[in-house]
């Protein structure tokens, strides 16, 4: 079973010492037990408001989501934002934290420390693919359209999916 800690619009969190390891335990750090989400049918429509959603989600999962929290809340704000002004607006926003494949390169990361990811879809109106000018993040002057090449360059993985009834999703996944 995956250990997923999951949000769509605030996040009630689990009892104190659900899944956590005895005190005998040898000294290994753990992910924390999932979280139940709280549903209330409003999507995060504004970035402030989704930025704010993501950073309580990273810090109720711990000391090992820190390292990624500046790059998350950047690609979130850039999300929900070219949502609202390209993409006829937020329709649906998910955000979930889960546990990371084990790295296959252990000279380089400490197995005692968990590794995850966070996993953001944001939902709009619009069946339009996004995208970006080939240069946009080389050209210092440019007024806009950064916000597609900066969420492919911080993601380790993404995907866009025209929806049936209209509009798009997106998801992210980006590594913490």
């Amino acid at each position: 079973m995956t250990d997923t800690c999951t949000a769509n619009f605030r996040i009630e969190s689990p009892s104190r010492g659900a899944g956590r390891p005895p005190a005998e335990a040898p000294t290994r750090m753990s992910l924390p037990p999932p979280g139940r989400a709280v549903a209330e049918g409003v999507p995060a429509t504004t970035p402030a408001l989704a930025r704010r959603l993501v950073r309580q989600l990273l810090r109720d999962a711990g000391p090992a989501a820190a390292d990624g929290e500046a790059d998350a809340l950047l690609a979130v704000s850039e999300l929900v934002t070219n949502a609202n002004l390209h993409g006829g607006g937020v329709t649906a926003f998910t955000a979930r934290t889960e546990a990371a494949p084990p790295a296959t390169d252990r000279s380089t990361v400490d197995d005692r420390t968990p590794r995850l990811r966070l996993r953001v879809v944001v939902e709009d109106a619009d069946s339009r693919p996004p995208r970006s000018h080939p240069c946009a993040l080389l050209d210092p002057v440019r007024p806009g359209g950064r916000g597609w090449a900066l969420v492919t360059r911080l993601a380790a993985t993404w995907e866009v999916t025209v929806l049936p009834g209209g509009g798009k999703r997106i998801s992210v996944t980006l590594a913490l």
